[in-house]
């Protein structure tokens, strides 16, 4: 509600000379790692921690902190004067303007003109409007997929990188805890374990982000029982706290946990605690040691994830919360979700009859709506209501639709669908049969689908569902089909996933609609257009629309097109039939590899041979800029006990069961000269030497046991044919920002469709139309001809263009495809000319290799064809590159020459050649002699 505000206020700041992290911003955008997003959600909070002190959002605004850009100057003199001289009224007066309700902005308005504002106690509103809460609580709202779990630990290694610099500063926290709301611990404790793998340097130059890495101590706080054979509290999560003592030392613990099963537990304090049994009085202290131990630990951050659920315990949290603010510990709380709204209406009162009345959570301080993140950082929605209300049917066509459009990604993870199924009898007994008949029209079987729900009397948990679950993303997931039962409907984190189903009322809750439907809208390929089905029935269409409306403050239209608004539309057409284009018939070459034994293991002579092998550190130091400041080499600084039994017992352990300690047996002493050389003792203890690599040593071993292996490689062909268009995935309209890379325009495209419709003369002026009109009677039908030919939207409509318009990838394209198309040459021959450079319309790809090593699939810009009797004949691959990407394109280059030889030799006759071009190099007259030239030298002039 009062968010504009602050990012006003925010942004201000970033644009000030008093702004000093301006360097530091520069420096992630520059890495590209993190989404605009995020980085604009750092600036915020960076902007309060560094200049609003970290100050709780109620007493900044009665100190009138923000930059309200009022015009007083348009108020009543009297009344301006006293605003001016009034932060806290003027801070008030400005808030009106933000509300929902114009007559609440003009009652507010008309109380401070008949001076009834003294009888307002503005601190009291300001608290009131942000919950009574005397600590720091910021709220960030980003819609799923925007990353805010990455975004939790960006927040966390600032704090720990500027407590470093200022470490008795407030400001910044030196410790976190995590919280998951109740009841999501299941789906979203594992993704918040993600914040292990955030790349620091991604937010920080090094060496500062590896050095605030190794600070970090992770641990995850889920079990909750005492030990019941103990008489004294033994709470395994205070456990694992108290192990990092003293807590006046704390720095970089981060603890994950469930705030229902472990903070909030045993909180009600209108329990008797006589009354209680042994068990609930075990339960009840170990609930309280814990939250006891939590409040010592110094300068504490708290992350809620998805804080919208939290409401429902914000009574139980807060006062949890406000006990430890109360004992010194906490630093502020910041909560992060994608639907910041409340379930009813909160009333602020300002005196008896005036009220401020809202919806959205009071407490937010950065907001990205949804709408922003479709086509940038999410997929795009293809939202389809179905034409029919029967549950099996709907799911028929879903599949239909999904398995005919949604493709497998670059990194060769297949694309998803999730169908909830309201029950699990509906499941097991419904579905799951439909889906597996459908599936097997596309030759998949069961094997694809994954059936997970937690089970019941008739239907147990299906085997390994969870762990299925979990690693959909893998490349090694067979999985296709997700069918589901009061699972996933928000928290779950698949960015495969294409395609929900929500087939009936019931498939999910009434208001989860939206959440449920936006799972499959993560983003796979950064910076890729992807898009992803949504089928809904009727009732869950509507559903959507209301949610959108009262959640997102969107349009159903709006959520499908997102920004498409504000583009350009173009059109797309099939042309492959008008002109005949049969698919390419050619050889694949394809390696194939057979490993043989090249030497036996030798081990008696290896083990002999090997020799300890020394290491260094290489340090460098750069700035924000990436420029390096300083190298050195410097040696391991940590000392780690030597153990010459269980050094071995690591050997054999990372062989993964091909040797054991009957193996080694008979080189034992060996063995110990060699471990003796990278030892020494001190104190009567063993310690490895820091400038020897033991882990390498033990790989060396390891090796001594292994036969030396090699392989040849042989080469087959594969006969392949390809179509240069793949129709189901010609996808109308595209929504784009300019269309610069589309050739031929949009009028001309159209005129193009409507002459392959019969609609000739089109180009015709009036006079040009009665002229044909009087030729017709004439009978003077070749000069009728000639004149519309003449007006013909395009003169090698013909031979080209077998899909409209092309989307090319550079300027370079575009002008050697208008060259190629007014050469004598191209004419003369009969040519022609088609573009290949979007991989995922055309199946014409050649897998590439150079030296026995696989360099991926090549998909080739140009294919220009002759026919012969109408059939294909010849084919000439025409590539062109940018100076750039030379280097990088040379091993395929080459391999081109090899291609080009076996499917000649296959076919029998010079059926393909190869054409390079550019940029650099192949321009103006250079370029039009050289594409003339191979022209003429390879494409027979006879047929």
């Amino acid at each position: 509600m009062f968010y504009p505000i602050i990012t006003k206020s925010a942004n201000d700041w970033f644009l000030s000379k008093d702004c000093h992290i301006k360097d530091l911003i520069a420096y992630m955008q520059e890495r590209q790692a993190l989404r605009d997003a995020q980085i604009e959600a750092i600036k915020t909070y960076l902007y309060l921690k560094i200049k609003c002190e970290n100050k709780p959002l109620w007493q900044l605004f009665n100190e009138g902190y923000f930059d309200l850009d009022l015009k007083l100057r348009d108020l009543p003199i009297q009344f301006a004067n006293y605003l001016s001289k009034n932060k806290q009224m003027l801070t008030l007066y400005a808030l009106s303007h933000y509300l929902p309700k114009k007559d609440l902005m003009q009652h507010i308005q008309r109380l401070f003109i008949q001076y009834e504002i003294q009888g307002i106690d503005c601190e009291s509103i300001f608290k009131s409007l942000f919950y009574n809460v005397f600590y720091t609580d910021y709220l960030f709202s980003l819609p799923m997929g925007a990353g805010k779990t990455y975004l939790m630990a960006a927040f966390m290694y600032l704090d720990l990188y500027f407590a470093q610099n200022e470490p008795h500063n407030k400001a910044f926290a030196h410790n976190f805890l995590v919280l998951a709301p109740s009841g999501l611990k299941s789906s979203i404790i594992p993704s918040l374990r993600s914040i292990k793998n955030f790349d620091v340097s991604w937010i920080l130059p090094e060496p500062s982000a590896s050095k605030l890495k190794k600070l970090i101590k992770f641990e995850i706080l889920n079990q909750n029982k005492t030990n019941k054979k103990s008489n004294k509290i033994q709470n395994p999560n205070v456990s694992k706290i108290a192990s990092y003592q003293p807590y006046e030392s704390m720095f970089g613990l981060i603890l994950l946990t469930n705030a229902e099963k472990v903070i909030l537990e045993k909180l009600d304090k209108n329990v008797l605690y006589e009354k209680l049994n042994e068990e609930e009085k075990r339960d009840w202290s170990s609930a309280n040691e814990l939250r006891d131990n939590i409040a010592k630990i110094p300068n504490l951050g708290i992350f809620i994830d998805e804080v919208h659920h939290a409401t429902n315990d914000e009574v139980k949290l807060r006062q949890v919360v406000n006990t430890w603010n109360q004992k010194g510990s906490i630093n502020m709380v910041a909560g992060f979700s994608g639907t910041p709204y409340l379930k009813s209406s909160e009333k602020i009162f300002i005196d008896e009859t005036l009220k401020i009345e809202h919806k959205e959570i009071a407490n937010i301080v950065y907001y990205y709506p949804l709408i922003k993140g479709i086509g940038n950082f999410l997929k795009n929605p293809v939202l389809k209501t179905a034409n029919s209300s029967n549950r099996l049917e709907i799911v028929e066509q879903a599949l239909r639709e999904f398995f005919t459009n949604y493709e497998t990604y670059s990194n060769s993870i297949g694309g998803k669908i999730a169908i909830y199924c309201g029950s699990i009898e509906n499941l097991e007994e419904q579905i799951y049969p439909k889906v597996c008949e459908v599936l097997a029209q596309f030759n998949l079987d069961s094997s694809c689908v994954l059936r997970f729900h937690k089970g019941n009397k008739a239907y147990p948990e299906p085997k390994d569902a969870l762990n299925a679950f979990e690693n959909l993303d893998s490349d090694l997931s067979p999985i296709r089909v997700i069918l589901l039962v009061q699972i996933g409907k928000e928290g779950w984190d698949c960015k495969s996933l294409s395609g929900v189903v929500l087939s009936q009322e019931g498939d999910c809750p009434k208001n989860m609609v939206l959440q449920t439907a936006c799972r499959c809208l993560r983003q796979v390929d950064r910076e890729k257009r992807e898009k992803a089905l949504i089928y809904l029935n009727d009732f869950n269409t509507k559903k959507l629309a209301e949610q959108l409306k009262q959640e997102q403050k969107m349009d159903i239209e709006d959520f499908q097109y997102g920004k498409k608004a504000e583009c350009i539309e173009i059109k797309r057409f099939d042309r492959t039939q008008k002109l005949n284009l049969k698919t390419i018939d050619f050889y694949q070459l394809k390696l194939i590899f057979e490993n043989y034994t090249k030497t036996k293991a030798d081990p008696i002579n290896a083990i002999k041979a090997i020799e300890p092998q020394k290491q260094e550190l290489i340090i460098k130091e750069q700035d924000f800029n990436n420029k390096i400041l300083h190298t050195a080499i410097v040696q391991r600084q940590d000392k780690k006990q030597a153990h010459f039994n269980l050094w071995l017992y690591e050997l054999i352990k990372e062989s993964f069961h091909t040797l054991s300690f009957e193996d080694l047996r008979p080189f034992e002493d060996t063995l110990k000269k060699l471990f003796s050389h990278i030892i020494y003792k001190e104190n009567g203890i063993l310690y490895f030497k820091a400038d020897y690599d033991e882990k390498a040593l033990q790989a060396s071993i390891r090796g001594a046991f292994c036969d030396k292996r090699d392989f040849k490689a042989k080469k087959e062909l594969i006969p392949q044919n390809a179509h240069l268009l793949i129709a189901s995935k010609l996808s109308s309209p595209l929504f784009v920002e300019n269309t610069k890379d589309f050739i031929p325009e949009q009028e001309e495209v159209l005129r193009i469709i409507d002459e392959d419709c019969g609609k000739v003369g089109i180009a015709l002026n009036q006079q040009e139309q009665e002229i044909i009109k009087q030729l017709e009677s004439l009978g003077q039908f070749g000069a009728i001809k000639a004149m519309q030919d003449r007006a013909n939207s395009h003169p090698h409509k013909n031979n080209t263009y077998h899909y409209l318009p092309y989307q090319t990838d550079s300027a370079y394209e575009r002008y050697v495809f208008e060259q190629i198309l007014s050469l004598d040459s191209f004419k003369k021959l009969n040519l022609e000319l088609y573009y290949n450079g979007d991989s995922s319309l055309s199946e014409l790809s050649i897998q590439t290799f150079h030296k026995n090593t696989n360099l991926g699939r090549y998909t080739p810009d140009f294919i220009i064809l002759q026919r012969k009797a109408k059939e294909i004949y010849k084919i000439l691959i025409l590539e062109t590159k940018g100076e750039a990407f030379v280097e990088a394109f040379k091993g395929k280059k080459e391999f081109m020459s090899e291609f080009i030889k076996a499917n000649n030799d296959k076919f029998k006759y010079e059926r393909f050649s190869f054409l390079y071009l550019q940029d650099n190099i192949h321009k103006d007259s250079k370029l039009i002699s050289t594409i003339n030239d191979a022209l003429n030298n390879f494409f027979d002039t006879t047929t």
